[in-house]
């Protein structure tokens, strides 16, 4: 008897938690037969990142010191916060993307997030090495985008000693 009972509160919970959780889904309308929007995924995905300690990236965002606006990780409304805020990417092609890679508080905020290409991003990694030229800060690929000469030939040029002025401005044999 005593296990059939914990059995019905049991369930009485579940039936109450899963309420909350409908309710919760059907407040922002991005789970559809169970089923996560891909925005949700993103911000589910920053939030996850940035403070689970569990997460497989974590050591690149919270780990270093990568944080979330209070807005965005509001318990009750953060998703909605963030929708309002940063709105549906244009297309899938789209990322967010985090403008200043070394801004640690609220790294992730309105203020310096955006949507881009994929392109776009792979050229925001705090890995590339980025040189200055026309006034900017550019990583090479762009670079030999801009100056119509190949990436392989801008490389080997620098690993040579040039510098980016003769390696941009020298014409291509």
């Amino acid at each position: 008897m005593e296990v059939a009972l914990k059995l019905a509160i049991q369930k009485v919970a579940d039936v109450s938690k899963l309420k909350k959780i409908k309710k919760y889904h059907l407040k922002h309308g991005h789970f559809i037969n169970g089923k996560e929007s891909r925005i949700h995924k993103i911000w589910n995905s920053i939030i996850q990142r940035c403070t689970n300690i569990n997460h497989k990236n974590y050591k690149d965002y919270g780990g270093r010191g990568i944080m979330v606006c209070k807005r965005w990780l509001n318990k009750k409304n953060g998703f909605i916060h963030f929708l309002e805020d940063m709105g549906e990417p244009p297309t899938n092609k789209y990322q967010i993307d985090r403008i200043n890679n070394n801004k640690l508080k609220n790294g992730y905020s309105p203020k310096n997030c955006r949507w881009v290409t994929s392109k776009i991003n792979n050229r925001n990694r705090r890995n590339n090495k980025t040189y200055f030229w026309e006034g900017e800060w550019r990583c090479l690929s762009e670079l030999a985008e801009k100056s119509h000469i190949k990436y392989t030939t801008l490389r080997q040029r620098l690993s040579m000693g040039w510098s980016i002025e003769r390696a941009l401005n020298e014409p291509v044999r």
